[in-house]
Formats: C-alpha cells, sequence, structure tokens
C-alpha cells in the first residue's frame, strides 16, 4: 500500500459547555458507552494517538430550532482547523429547509448530515423527496444513518429496502449510507445496496458484522464508494483502524478505502492533510 494518509469519515464532537451532559444522556438512552470525551480537543487527541491524520465530523440537528447554532458551530470548527471537516445539519421538517441547506452551502460545509431516527422521519417518504432533491440541487452530499439504531430499537426509519427507494427516487443525489450500509442489516445491504450508486462508510461495522462479510461488501462495491470510519466517540479509533487493516484489502483498495475516497468527497487532495 502507498504511504496513505488516513481519514475517518463519521464522528461526533459537541461544544466543550454541554459535550459531558450530551454524552450522559446518549449513554444512557442507548445503553453504551463513550471511548473518550464528546470535545473536539478530545477527538483530536484520539486521532493523533491512533495514527489517523484527519476526521469528518456529523452533527445532528434534533428539532428545526437547532439549525442555526450548529451549522455555525460546524463553521467554527472547518475555520479553525486544516483537518477537521464538519458536516452541517438541517432538520427536515424545517419550513425554510432550502433557506438552512443554502447557508450550509455558504459555510463552505462539505455536506449534511440526516438521521432518520433521531429526526423522526422515513428517509423514502415521498413528503421528503423536495428536501433530497434541493440537497442534490446544491452538489452537497449526505451522510444518513443507515440501519439499527440502540437508542431507537422499536422500529428503524432508514433501512437498506428504503434507502434504495430513495435512490431510484432522487437518482442524483450523493448519498452516504453510514454504518456499513446498514447497522445490523448487512445481509440487506449485499442484496439492496452493494454495486449501487450509493457510498458507505465502515462505521460500526467490526466486532458486529463478521469480518469475511465486511471484506465481501466492501470488495463487491465500488472501489470509489467505501470509506474508513468509526462513530467516534462510541468506538475506538484503534481497534476500528486495525480491524481495517486485518481484512486483507488490496493494497490500491486499502488506499481508497483510508484517504482518497474520501479527499474526494471532501474536495481535497492526499496532501492537504
Amino acid at each position: 500500500m502507498k504511504n496513505s494518509k488516513i481519514i475517518d469519515f463519521h464522528t461526533h464532537v459537541f461544544p466543550d459547555k454541554i459535550a459531558e451532559r450530551a454524552i450522559a444522556s446518549l449513554e444512557e438512552r442507548g445503553n453504551i458507552k463513550s471511548f473518550i470525551e464528546g470535545t473536539k480537543d478530545a477527538l483530536t487527541s484520539s486521532l493523533k494517538s491512533s495514527g489517523i491524520d484527519a476526521a469528518v465530523i456529523l452533527p445532528i440537528a434534533t428539532k428545526p430550532t437547532q439549525n442555526d447554532s450548529i451549522n455555525k458551530f460546524a463553521k467554527l470548527i472547518n475555520d479553525s482547523d486544516d483537518n477537521l471537516f464538519s458536516f452541517g445539519s438541517v432538520h427536515p421538517d424545517s419550513e425554510d429547509y432550502e433557506q438552512v441547506i443554502d447557508t450550509i452551502k455558504e459555510y463552505n460545509l462539505p455536506g449534511i448530515k440526516l438521521h432518520p431516527d433521531y429526526q423522526g422521519f422515513f428517509v423514502d417518504d415521498p413528503k421528503y423527496q423536495p428536501l433530497f432533491e434541493y440537497i442534490a440541487k446544491k452538489g452537497l452530499p449526505v451522510t444518513v444513518h443507515a440501519g439499527f439504531d440502540v437508542a431507537y430499537p422499536a422500529e428503524q426509519h432508514c433501512t437498506p429496502e428504503r434507502m434504495s427507494n430513495l435512490l431510484e427516487r432522487v437518482p442524483g443525489l450523493t448519498l452516504i449510507a453510514a454504518h456499513l450500509g446498514g447497522y445490523r442489516y448487512w445481509d440487506d445491504v449485499e442484496k439492496y445496496l452493494v454495486g449501487r450508486n450509493v457510498y458507505i462508510d465502515t462505521s460500526l461495522a467490526y466486532g458486529e458484522c463478521p469480518d469475511e462479510q465486511i471484506k465481501r461488501i466492501i470488495e463487491n462495491h465500488h472501489h470509489d464508494k467505501v470509506m474508513f470510519a468509526t462513530d467516534s466517540p462510541w468506538r475506538s479509533h484503534k481497534r476500528d483502524l486495525a480491524g481495517i487493516m486485518s481484512l486483507g484489502l488490496t493494497g490500491d483498495l486499502l488506499h481508497a478505502v483510508l484517504c482518497t475516497n474520501a479527499c474526494k468527497l471532501l474536495n481535497i487532495s492526499e496532501n492537504d492533510i
């Protein structure tokens, strides 16, 4: 493999003043434990100690009133740190969603994060097709939580099948299906998404999905549409990086997954990090 830079395409941080409270609430709701504090400094430290060069931060607006503060915080991160790239977010039920997306574009945020479970919408609901069409019109990639969510076990709003429906309805959308295309829905990922025009990140796969299935999904999907990711602070950078390294991917494919595919979506070169 080339001497590749490494980008984690799926992380989360919170403003320092609310990080401790936010992490505690999420830990209780999902019965999970974070590996690091949910601050930018904690993320930067973890990346450095793990040999990871850069990360994408994915905030979530859980109500329309959060759009403005979340996107301003994202802009602050992007303006102050060369190796952290924060997406913006928009709540799908925002009456002014076009204006919010315009602001994300004006802020030069590299994409949008949506979480259908936390935001309470089905990803293939025709009601939200204009939202996705407007995102596509603006040329912004959108990362969507896909599959099961431990905090919302009763109903999954973004299964691989539903994501396939969305791809049919909005073919121009640059869609990133998180969690290897659908957390705990990996058989359906192979049925509905592998080989389609959709990106996938590898977050939450290691230790949950069998290694041979992870490798099969990556190798059978478009090699330019898979990105290494962890879901930090909920996963260990060192463990998940060791996981991707242990799969036995070919050098060119591993380099693409670790770096070049992410660079393409972020519109940067490897030399920029």
